[in-house]
């Protein structure tokens, strides 16, 4: 009888504790800016920047499709067409994103959400980091 109370208070302890992950639900996340996103289409993507600088935006697009032949090549797979690619002009724009859930620590590099066939990342300052 006495190991039936202690089994019950120890799953009633951890039950509660569960319940204290959950005292986000409802918090925004901080949003300090506004961003106008354009839409520019590839072979293969759809690139999402609100960059006003054309030759960053053609670059993106560059080394989306070079990537894109390089992962064909190598897993000798394709990819849905146009799949969505969101670049942000740095890591605090990519940090204030609304399109995942969930707050994004100092060291994400990038997202990819399976569900939506997406990809969500920041632009950094080499062309290697990004």
């Amino acid at each position: 009888m006495m190991k039936k109370i202690q089994f019950s208070f120890l799953l009633l302890f951890c039950v509660s504790s569960l319940s204290l992950q959950a005292q986000y639900f409802g918090r925004n996340k901080a949003a300090y800016e506004s961003f106008d996103f354009n839409v520019t289409r590839s072979k293969h993507f759809d690139i999402y920047t609100y960059m006003e600088n054309q030759n960053v935006r053609n670059d993106l697009i560059k080394y989306s499709e070079i990537w894109y032949t390089l992962h064909q090549n190598i897993l000798r797979d394709t990819l849905i067409p146009q799949n969505p690619l969101i670049f942000y002009n740095d890591h605090a724009d990519f940090q204030q994103t609304n399109a995942i859930n969930g707050n994004i620590g100092v060291g994400t590099g990038g997202v990819t959400e399976a569900f939506k066939n997406r990809v969500i990342m920041p632009v950094a300052l080499s062309n290697q980091a990004t």
